[in-house]
């Protein structure tokens, strides 16, 4: 749908999006999907915890894991994942790994050919 604040896709296609969600087993939102998709804005813990619960509790989601997810903390910005599964009652977060081992495995990737 988009991220870092734009979006990929016209803003009527939103209500198609939000329709599907409820068919889903589990959802994998970025952080701005995530916001577009639960209306809260996520600036810490607490709006993470909000927007996931809202992505529970409105569209019946079981599991929900949201990436690309930047706080700024600890004198810096960190990205990390939070995933969250109803009636677990945990909020699991996986931090950013360090950027040493980020920019190995960027010039490590490969790239697919276009017609797979």
């Amino acid at each position: 749908m988009g991220d870092e604040g734009a979006m990929y896709v016209a803003k009527d296609i939103l209500p198609a999006y939000q329709s599907m969600l409820r068919d889903a087993d589990m959802i994998l939102p970025n952080a701005f999907e995530a916001e577009i998709l639960s209306g809260v804005r996520i600036t810490d813990v607490r709006s993470m915890v909000e927007a996931i619960s809202v992505l529970h509790k409105q569209y019946l989601v079981p599991h929900v894991v949201i990436t690309s997810v930047r706080f700024k903390d600890h004198g810096g910005e960190s990205m990390s994942v939070f995933g969250s599964s109803i009636g677990e009652g945990e909020l699991i977060s996986v931090p950013r790994c360090c950027r040493a081992v980020a920019e190995h495995h960027r010039s490590n990737t490969t790239h697919l050919p276009d017609q797979l």
